[in-house]
Order: structure tokens, then sequence, then C-alpha cells
């Protein structure tokens, strides 16, 4: 695809380690999706360049329905990878934008959309998903799918995760970006920001975003 093989010159991802199980089969320990390029760090996507990260795909949600990106058309969209089992980055970013969405009040809420897409083909599961966003007061719509339809997407938003060996009874290790996607109304991602941006950093942009909506 071209625009995910464009998004490969834009951005180099920070990686994570975050717990798991063993993959399906032994060959899954190895490196899933592309490397990414250079780094942004926190910055907004210039103009030029926002046609080649990101853009429409499809999944399944936490209901077990089909799930486009287009869907969220009009709204604006805050995306990230990562899967249930992560000890640490996925659930700090979610607990962050609970804070976020506490920040920007209940008006806003409807109309900013949380998207998290596991990584984990082999253990998240729609039902999965739902349980744990239950624990996060927000909008937020928890994505899965077969590793054969994941890849693609990781690489047409320029990040990267891979499996790792843990060598413990814990399984193997999953390593992804954290990056965070500000998606806006028209489809097109506007701004990446890094993990370690506050809520106070994510908030004004986020209002920027909701005031071109209309």
């Amino acid at each position: 695809m071209t625009r995910g093989l464009s998004a490969l010159l834009v951005l180099l991802l920070a990686l994570v380690g975050c717990g798991g199980n063993p993959p399906e089969t032994p060959q899954e320990t190895a490196k899933s999706a592309a490397p990414a390029g250079p780094a942004q760090d926190g910055k907004a996507v210039p103009a030029l360049q926002r046609y080649q990260l990101g853009g429409d795909f499809t999944l399944t949600d936490q209901n077990g329905q089909p799930f486009h990106l287009s869907q969220l058309q009009g709204k604006t969209v805050l995306l990230f990878f990562g899967y249930t089992l992560c000890p640490d980055a996925c659930p700090t970013t979610l607990s962050k934008l609970a804070r976020v969405y506490s920040m920007l009040g209940p008006e806003a809420k409807d109309d900013v959309v949380t998207v998290f897409v596991s990584v984990d083909s082999g253990r998240d599961n729609p039902q999965k998903m739902k349980e744990y966003l239950e624990y996060f007061d927000i909008n937020a719509i928890g994505l899965s799918g077969t590793k054969a339809q994941i890849d693609p997407i990781v690489a047409q938003y320029g990040a990267r995760y891979e499996f790792t060996d843990s060598g413990s009874a814990a399984g193997y290790l999953v390593n992804h970006s954290t990056d965070l996607y500000l998606i806006d109304a028209k489809g097109d991602v506007r701004y990446v920001f890094k993990h370690k941006d506050p809520p106070d950093v994510l908030v004004p942009v986020i209002r920027e975003a909701l005031s071109q909506e209309a």
C-alpha cells in the first residue's frame, strides 16, 4: 500500500515492552510489521504529509461487528496500538485519556472517539477488548483481528511491534510503539502525540481539532 510505505518515512516510534502468553507458533517470535522512519516528537503532521500517513481500514469491534475507520468521519479520533495484557503503556495511555475527556467536558465526549487497535491477534478477541475498555471512562472502540489484517494497518500508520521470548513462564513479550494519532473529521492524521505528552498538551490540540469539525 502506497500510503503505508510512504508513512515509513514520517515517524520513528518509541517501543515499550509488554508481557503476554506464547505466540501461536514459534515463528511468531520474529518481528512483525514494518520498521518506522524518522521521528516526529509530538508534533503536528505537515499538510503535505497527511496523505502519506494513516488511512481507512477494517477490523472487528468489541461487539463482534465489522468496523471501518471511515465510520468515524466527522469525529475527532485518538488512535493507538497496544493490547489488553500490556502492563504499562496501554493502561497508562487509557488512564491519561480518561483525564483528557474529563478536561474536555461532557459536551465533547461524543465528538472525540478513542480507537484502541490490538496487535495481539493470538489472545485479544472482541469479548476481551470489551471487558478491558470497561475499566476506563472514555468513549472508546476496541478493535481486533487476525495478524494478516493487523500488520498492514500497523504499516499504514508507521507503527511497529514485535514478539520477544521472555524466557519465563509468563510467556512472550510484545514490544510496541506508543504514539497516539489524532485523526481529524476528514480522516487525516493531523498530530502525533508521544507517550510522555501529558493531558495539558493533548487537550488544546484536541479542542482545536473539534473547532474545525463544524
